[in-house]
């Protein structure tokens, strides 16, 4: 951990804030130490103002931690991760307004931030705001084209905008991306079945059980297939398996 003279000397030059037990945090170990702090004499420090907003926000300390953000930004106006840190904090503190428009102005001085358009998507998507999440994640997709979650987002807003044409698009492209994720092979299964395509749904499913937390509702659908195509015992079977894995969840 940083010695409280290396904080002074090579951070605030020895000009520190008048607080008492705050904590620095390594970064990679998350080890922590407390130390006094003397002086505050320097309120123009970026520095001084970032590492407050990251010990506020460890502390749990949101609105603390945005006003320090807010005037590390003052400072340094290139600093575009605390810009994307004020966003995030506000969507913690569920002021999805005000998260919204900073993650707009984000994306226009740097279009090509990651974090700030799976985030920005996410909001719009859980404010039922489909059209607006599908041209963020689009425009995403021109720096970020390999990326899982911008393809497997859009093509969630692409379902719910009932355009399983394109849903499907993304699914695959998702999938193909990341062999191991699991979520696009069930979303590609239930577009299959929405197409009453019953082979591509069950090929889907029975790739998507190899995810614990997808297993359940993977057999259960594929007890439903079965019925359709007239398999009672393989129905039976299936849902068996899925009241075994989670009985409290089938039953609902």
């Amino acid at each position: 951990y940083y010695s409280r003279e290396e904080i002074c000397s090579t951070i605030w030059n020895d000009k520190c804030y008048e607080i008492e037990h705050i904590y620095v945090f390594w970064r990679y170990e998350k080890s922590k130490t407390s130390f006094n702090i003397n002086t505050w004499q320097n309120q123009n420090s970026y520095q001084a103002h970032r590492l407050l907003a990251e010990i506020y926000e460890k502390e749990g300390g949101m609105r603390k931690a945005i006003d320090e953000y807010v005037q590390a930004v003052d400072l340094n106006k290139q600093d575009y991760d605390s810009y994307y840190k004020v966003a995030e904090l506000l969507n913690n503190l569920d002021k999805k307004e005000e998260a919204s428009e900073m993650l707009f102005n984000l994306l226009n001085k740097k279009p090509e931030t990651y974090e700030a358009s799976i985030l920005l998507g996410e909001i719009l998507i859980n404010s039922e705001m489909y059209k607006e999440a599908v041209n963020v994640y689009q425009e995403a997709l021109r720096y970020n084209p390999i990326s899982y979650d911008l393809n497997y987002n859009l093509g969630i807003a692409y379902t719910m905008l009932n355009d399983f044409q394109n849903a499907k698009i993304c699914y695959e492209k998702a999938a193909e991306i990341n062999t191991l994720a699991y979520n696009a092979k069930y979303s590609l299964a239930e577009i299959a079945l929405i197409y009453k395509d019953l082979e591509e749904a069950e090929k889907r499913f029975l790739e998507a059980i190899e995810e614990e937390e997808l297993s359940a509702d993977g057999y259960y659908e594929l007890s439903k297939i079965q019925l359709i195509k007239g398999e009672k015992d393989t129905a039976i079977k299936y849902v068996n398996l899925a009241i075994d894995i989670n009985s409290k969840k089938i039953v609902e």
